[in-house]
């Protein structure tokens, strides 16, 4: 009873984004304006299999000549979808994969981030409301941006360590394990989009010039 009592949001959550998945897992593909999911996916465990470690050139793409795609663009979820391949599962299913396991993220982690400062039901809100935007399902549906939707998952975990980071710091003890985590998820962020990462940054970098602003306001006070 007590689990019960402590994970019901969470399970709320997770089984609210499965009303997101179900369409993803119809037979077959779906019409999005970047359909080259799979493909991505398919090339990067081949690049894998190679022994190309980090992946920078899959040998299929640009007319059959050769591709530098991942030397610029976002591997992450690449990574993640062609370990499913690796293991034998298809390079179509395996791309839906890493979008599901997008959205589950998303949700969970905004779950998390909002219930660590506020109560149980502000949480469910949130990670619903988060699951449920009109741009991430825009993302997934229209425009196939696995690599954006990805690193839009991944932004509430940075959120909450740069806040635990800043209500931590303020008993004059640096948490260090918070800096490593938002480090990770930041890490994890610019390797599934570096342009949401650059953006995120800036707001990042207010974020602090703001909170500084703030400790030195209370002090004069």
């Amino acid at each position: 009873m007590d689990y019960v009592k402590k994970y019901w949001g969470a399970a709320v959550v997770f089984l609210l984004s499965l009303i997101i998945l179900i369409p993803l897992f119809h037979a077959g593909s779906f019409p999005v304006h970047d359909d080259t999911q799979a493909s991505r996916v398919f090339e990067m465990a081949q690049s894998l299999k190679d022994g190309m470690f980090p992946v920078r050139w899959v040998k299929d793409l640009g007319f059959g000549y050769g591709y530098p795609i991942f030397n610029f663009y976002s591997p992450l979820p690449y990574y993640i979808g062609a370990l499913f391949v690796l293991i034998g599962i298809n390079a179509l299913l395996s791309a839906k994969i890493v979008m599901a396991i997008a959205v589950v993220v998303a949700g969970l982690g905004m779950y998390w981030f909002i219930k660590t400062f506020f109560d149980e039901f502000s949480a469910v809100a949130a990670g619903v409301i988060y699951l449920f935007f009109p741009y991430f399902a825009v993302n997934i549906f229209v425009r196939g941006a696995v690599d954006e939707f990805f690193a839009y998952a991944l932004l509430p975990l940075i959120f909450l360590g740069f806040f635990k980071i800043h209500y931590e710091s303020q008993s004059k003890k640096l948490p260090l394990r918070w800096v490593l985590a938002t480090a990770f998820f930041f890490a994890l962020v610019a390797l599934a989009h570096n342009l949401t990462a650059f953006m995120v940054g800036i707001m990042l970098i207010f974020f602090f010039i703001f909170s500084l602003l703030f400790q030195k306001r209370e002090k004069w006070l």
